[in-house]
């Protein structure tokens, strides 16, 4: 697939049992000893066993793990920064600029690594419309994916390959064992989900979302935690996407010190060294353009701007019974008024 990192190989041959793979690192699942689904699967129900454990109380006491861990639930809405009649987000006259510097590399420098729709005008105004949106309304999905208690929970923060030993038992079964948790805390299920997937190959993501998110919803429950509508976390998933695509639109300069401008015009694919190998023993530059492409793909192929358009409908007036933000003040070109 050339819109994936790394080239294609045989998989090796199988580790003797209890030897422990890898190690493994982020936007490369080519390297994987087995299919990508089944490790990904195995990352999912274990961060998922976690948060039913904390909410059965088998973490330990609630006012402990609040003391020690970040916490993030039962938060009000004051505390996400919801505002009235103004962005939630950024000042919006900042954001064009920053966006101005992203989009040109989307639809032109880097194109050779997206899509061919990515070169499309109509392409470049969405996902600028998209991103706007997703800045005015910034605080109010962060509320919204917090508010109902069920979807949130303390478990895993970034549970990657990366994060994660993987070995075989004795009839060839897949383990998996945990490190790195860094920033562990009590925070949205949904958004927990995507930052457990977004590494992994976009067509990974896109023929088996709904089995990840099958996956996570069974083993919560199975471990104590409630049952949980499979559409809402669905949603909860592809709405974070959108999230880290306009922290990742603000990055594109941090893209161009990793690899300068001048050397793109002969870039020609992804598995070219200057952006396919760590830089400095970090996966940075790989992850940005590979998480890149894959949420210009959600975008575009989940229909983006109308799972969008239905929160601020269905959730922001529907639900909260506040009134929509005018195209003006999204974009920055209203006096805005006051946050809650």
């Amino acid at each position: 697939e050339p819109l994936n990192f790394g080239v294609p190989f045989k998989r090796r041959r199988r580790l003797p049992a209890n030897l422990i793979e890898g190690p493994y690192d982020k936007c490369m699942d080519h390297t994987l000893r087995g299919k990508p689904l089944n490790y990904y699967t195995l990352l999912v129900k274990t961060g998922a066993k976690i948060a039913g454990y904390h909410k059965t109380g088998k973490l330990g006491p609630e006012e402990l793990l609040r003391m020690n861990f970040g916490d993030m639930a039962d938060k009000p809405a004051t505390f996400f920064g919801l505002a009235i009649g103004a962005p939630s987000g950024d000042d919006p006259r900042t954001v064009k600029p920053k966006l101005d510097i992203a989009f040109p590399f989307i639809h032109d420098l880097g194109r050779v690594l997206f899509p061919d729709f990515a070169t499309e005008e109509w392409c470049n105004g969405k996902l600028r419309d998209l991103m706007f949106n997703m800045n005015a309304y910034s605080g109010e999905v962060s509320y919204w994916k917090h508010s109902n208690q069920d979807y949130v929970a303390l478990t895993h923060i970034n549970l990657n390959v990366d994060n994660a030993y993987f070995w075989r038992g004795e009839e060839n079964a897949l383990q998996v064992g945990v490190f790195d948790w860094g920033n562990m805390g009590s925070s949205a299920l949904g958004h927990k989900l995507w930052w457990w997937l977004y590494c992994m190959d976009y067509d990974n993501f896109k023929e088996n979302l709904d089995h990840y998110v099958s996956t996570f919803i069974d083993a919560y429950e199975e471990h104590g935690g409630p049952r949980l509508d499979a559409e809402l976390l669905r949603w909860h998933v592809i709405m974070t996407s959108f999230e880290q695509m306009l922290s990742l639109c603000y990055a594109v300069p941090q893209i161009y010190k990793m690899c300068p401008k001048g050397e793109w015009p002969s870039i020609r694919n992804r598995y070219d060294p200057r952006i396919s190998e760590n830089k400095d023993g970090k996966s940075t530059l790989r992850l940005y353009l590979h998480v890149l492409n894959s949420i210009v793909r959600i975008i575009e192929e989940f229909d983006g701007p109308a799972l969008f358009d239905r929160f601020v409908s269905q959730v922001w007036a529907g639900e909260f019974h506040l009134p929509p933000k005018s195209p003006g003040i999204i974009t920055g070109d209203t006096k805005t008024g006051m946050g809650l």
